[in-house]
């Protein structure tokens, strides 16, 4: 059951046009990420959500009672959200335990109920002992706790978070991207989440709705928008990834995604589809680092020769930046372990995966080598994107 169905939302800052009919559902229970980079409209459409902007047109239904429609919204304070803001937004001059009170005051509880109500809350979030500490006092994780009580303390039916971490620093960000998801698996509230953090987003969502210039770009599960990107942005966005031109030469396989022997710029390559294709088919693949194998000069593929020009050692992995000597094209690669390759090895590249680009199918943009006609019998690599 949808807790909360966001349908055809359109927002305009005078000419400017800041969302473009959104439109997503939002399951009771569910943690959803709104990614992307500045700009993209996240934030704009958390606020429609919240009620503190209009939409220009569209409508929102929170439990099945419409909030926002047209011109109309539902008052901020009358929709039982929480809202957590980037920057805590915690009133200096009161303490912990009164911060987390400021919501009840309008609410029809006796004192003694909203005591239970402040005490419980602090407690959840990991600040019982420190009631009666002003925010100087404390550090920015426990401001942010302070700031998540505050929202959780009216039992909103939906939670709102806009870019919550990013004033910490990574060791209090990892810290609280686990609390965070260990909170919302023991309340079970339906939270959306704005962030343009792709590991934030990957790590601490059921579902991710990648956002750019006010359009939604492509919605799923973590694994799916990565392994499967609709598009050259959402697969630049989430990681790196190399793209390479090819023609299905035949179907190897089946499952729910349909199995292709593809004639690529790397040779003869594996790839996935979302979509059915025919023999002859011109398509684009995007392969991930991690998807390509580095060898030795001597386990030379069809796809010719290719030199080590950076190398950086990520502890457990170690990327590769590699470029083709004919073309100057690069590609990325990452391999379990530390360096094998120094800058200037010359080596060669297995794609042990690719994904077809379902946009590159269906509007024919396909990246060919414009030396040749088709697929040529020496086939050469002919873009690289990194995020």
């Amino acid at each position: 059951m949808s807790k909360l169905i966001v349908d055809g939302i359109h927002k305009n800052f005078g000419s400017v046009t800041a969302l473009q009919k959104i439109s997503l559902e939002v399951a009771e229970g569910e943690f959803i990420c709104l990614l992307g980079p500045s700009g993209s409209g996240k934030t704009t459409l958390l606020r429609i959500i919240a009620g503190l902007e209009q939409a220009t047109s569209g409508k929102i239904i929170l439990d099945g009672k419409t909030i926002t429609r047209g011109g109309w919204h539902l008052p901020a304070e009358q929709r039982q959200v929480g809202l957590v803001f980037q920057n805590y937004a915690v009133w200096p001059h009161m303490t912990v335990e009164e911060n987390v009170a400021f919501p009840l005051a309008s609410l029809p509880l006796n004192r003694g109920e909203k005591e239970e109500k402040v005490r419980r809350t602090i407690r959840a979030v990991g600040l019982a002992g420190l009631e009666k500490r002003s925010p100087a006092q404390l550090s920015g994780g426990q401001l942010q706790r302070v700031a998540l009580a505050r929202a959780l303390v009216t039992n909103p039916r939906v939670m709102l978070f806009d870019e919550p971490l990013s004033n910490l620093d990574a060791r209090l960000r990892d810290e609280m991207r686990s609390q965070l998801r260990t909170w919302h698996q023991e309340l079970k509230l339906t939270t959306v989440y704005v962030t343009h953090d792709q590991a934030e987003a990957m790590a601490m969502a059921d579902r991710v709705a990648v956002m750019a210039e006010g359009r939604l770009q492509q919605i799923g599960g973590p694994t799916e928008i990565y392994r499967e990107p609709c598009n050259h942005f959402v697969a630049r966005f989430l990681g790196k990834a190399n793209f390479s031109a090819g023609m299905v030469l035949r179907s190897v396989g089946s499952g729910e995604n349909h199995s292709y022997l593809i004639k690529s710029l790397m040779g003869e390559i594996i790839a996935q589809s979302r979509e059915p294709l025919t023999p002859g088919t011109q398509v684009e693949v995007v392969i991930r680092p991690e998807d390509v194998e580095i060898l030795p000069p001597f386990a030379r593929q069809k796809g010719g020769n290719w030199r080590v020009t950076e190398v950086e050692f990520g502890g457990p992995m170690t990327t590769y930046r590699v470029n083709f000597e004919e073309s100057g094209v690069s590609w990325y690669v990452m391999a379990l372990g530390q360096p094998r390759y120094p800058v200037g090895s010359e080596v060669a590249l297995k794609v042990r995966d690719a994904w077809v680009l379902p946009t590159a199918v269906e509007q024919g943009q396909i990246m060919e080598d414009r030396r040749s006609s088709g697929i040529s019998p020496r086939p050469q690599p002919v873009a690289v994107g990194s995020a």
